[in-house]
């Protein structure tokens, strides 16, 4: 009986380390990207519109070597954009990769390693965009650690082709899929001064979300 005791608990220590070693396999797409994998990732490289409503986009900047390896993303979008009456400027960013990575660096993580602090809670911001669809995203207050103690605010959530989410643990709630789509959008509050009822960063996403989502390809288990 004892020994049976013995091999029962031997086979549940294996199964659960299989269990482990199968999620971080998937999570960060150990054994090579599945074929949606792959297809989201060309999907994401095509060529994207550089005018969203009264958007127009400034400037396309691509990825360090060092982030795309932290990253592990093969597609991104990466922009600067500017409102045309307001002057407003928004930092864009739209990665897909492995979910592991993807959902590991936030806004409260990499903005801290550049020199700003966070000012305050994160909070959910709802967002229907222009078709009537709702999403969720996480927005962060940041200030800036210089003199000058520039703010910033940050929106980023998580998608697995569908809505954005403003998933509160991520790296587990997408476990598992063939890949996720990050993504992140920052501003300076400052600019708002001249026009307090013009929200840019939602201003912005109401319209994007809609010409992002035929770029996009659902994830499966």
């Amino acid at each position: 009986m004892k020994k049976s005791s013995h091999i029962f608990g031997f086979i549940i220590l294996l199964v659960g380390t299989l269990g482990a070693g199968w999620l971080q396999g998937s999570l960060s797409n150990r054994w090579g990207p599945r074929r949606d994998a792959t297809l989201a990732a060309d999907s994401l490289r095509r060529e994207f519109p550089s005018e969203v409503g009264n958007w127009r986009m400034r400037r396309e900047t691509p990825f360090d070597p060092e982030v795309l390896r932290m990253l592990q993303c093969p597609a991104y979008i990466n922009r600067v954009y500017e409102h045309q009456q307001t002057g407003d400027l928004v930092t864009l960013m739209v990665i897909v990769g492995p979910p592991g990575p993807v959902s590991a660096h936030t806004p409260e993580v990499c903005y801290s390693s550049q020199e700003y602090t966070l000012a305050g809670d994160r909070r959910v911001i709802p967002i229907k965009d222009s078709q009537g669809t709702n999403h969720a995203f996480w927005e962060v207050p940041l200030k800036a650690n210089h003199l000058e103690g520039t703010e910033l605010r940050v929106l980023y959530g998580w998608s697995s082709g569908a809505n954005w989410e403003a998933a509160q643990y991520p790296r587990f709630g997408y476990g598992g899929l063939t890949h996720l789509y990050k993504l992140q959008i920052a501003g300076s509050p400052n600019q708002q001064l001249n026009t307090p009822d013009f929200d840019p960063l939602q201003d912005f996403l109401v319209k994007y979300l809609n010409q992002l989502k035929p770029f996009l390809v659902e994830s499966s288990r």
